[in-house]
């Protein structure tokens, strides 16, 4: 019910860009957004491996210390010397993986792409696997892991050769949601061209003569700033 309510608002039309000298009826949508939905990148440390002698080498020590910590979580501890065991694996590299959730959020078991950032000295991913790796979520104090990627690597670019993608490469671990709703209310947030006091007012009125009916004649909106227009969610819509 929440959701139909600010589609309703989001679909308005005919508002007046104050800011602009040819005035226009646009849709409300397309200069602000709801405060709470936007994209959030998940990401995490991982290891891809089967590269063709172009990984990051024994030099690398970050890349040797994640693989003998792989290679004991898969029952083949190293000795003591992990940097002289490890001292021909050419095939590997250490890399940052990322995948965006978008602004709806998603539920566990989606599929969405994730991209694969080299971070030592490998000069090419080309023909790499990502090992399994957990990907966190954008707020470093929660350490819940969201997701996690696997998979055969693409290059891209020719020009990047150390960043690639992995299409449907990361499996979403847990649902991830944005909270929009906050004491009842609603935020719209004017986007940064046409953020101005004017403009928020114009949004308050619209919203407050279309939504008459079924507010009961109380107004729901108010601006909080030149930036910020705050929505109170009716009751019918409260579900």
């Amino acid at each position: 019910m929440i959701r139909a309510l600010l589609i309703s608002c989001l679909a308005f039309q005919a508002i007046c860009l104050a800011s602009s000298t040819l005035w226009a009826a646009v849709p409300l949508k397309t200069i602000c957004r709801v405060k709470g939905q936007e994209d959030n990148t998940l990401h995490g440390l991982g290891l891809v491996v089967g590269l063709k002698g172009t990984g990051d080498g024994s030099s690398f020590l970050p890349t040797i210390r994640s693989m003998a910590v792989a290679l004991e979580m898969l029952g083949n501890p190293l000795a003591r010397d992990a940097q002289a065991e490890l001292k021909d694996a050419k095939n590997v590299a250490l890399v940052l993986v990322t995948a965006t959730v978008p602004p709806a959020g998603g539920r566990q078991g989606d599929r969405i792409d994730c991209r694969v950032h080299s971070v030592g000295s490998c000069k090419n991913l080309a023909g790499g696997y990502l090992f399994l790796t957990p990907l966190v979520g954008p707020d470093p104090r929660d350490r819940r892991v969201y997701a996690m990627a696997e998979g055969p690597l693409t290059i891209e670019s020719i020009d990047t050769p150390t960043v690639a993608k992995i299409a449907g490469g990361c499996r979403l671990e847990a649902d991830f949601f944005n909270p929009f709703v906050k004491d009842g209310r609603v935020t719209l947030v004017i986007d940064p061209p046409y953020a101005d006091f004017q403009v928020a007012q114009d949004i308050v009125e619209l919203i407050n003569t279309q939504m008459t009916v079924q507010s009961g004649g109380i107004m729901l909106a108010r601006a909080l700033n030149q930036v910020n227009v705050e929505v109170l969610i009716p009751r019918q819509y409260a579900d």
